[in-house]
């Protein structure tokens, strides 16, 4: 199952996002219904989710690696989440 952490220090981003994912998975008949958007959406943030983990714990390959994955998964919120960030 899921534990809850409040902090990113020590956790493992690759643990992170599988159990995302599987969670995801479990619910995929349901998110069916939601199309294909919301499904690409919940999965671009469970690919942020890793990286912001990653990141935190000092691990840059694994950062791009997860970034890498949620621009794969989703370019148009990846394209969102930059210009958000660089409109800041």
């Amino acid at each position: 199952l899921c534990r809850y952490y409040k902090s990113d220090v020590g956790r493992n981003a690759v643990e992170v996002r599988d159990s995302n994912h599987l969670i995801l998975d479990k619910l995929a008949p349901l998110t069916v219904r939601y199309g294909r958007a919301f499904q690409a959406g919940a999965r671009f943030k469970a690919e942020m989710l890793a990286a912001r983990v990653a990141a935190n714990n000092g691990k840059r390959w694994m950062r791009l690696v997860c970034l890498m994955r949620a621009a794969w998964v989703s370019p148009s919120a990846m394209t969102r989440a930059i210009v958000r960030k660089v409109s800041r």
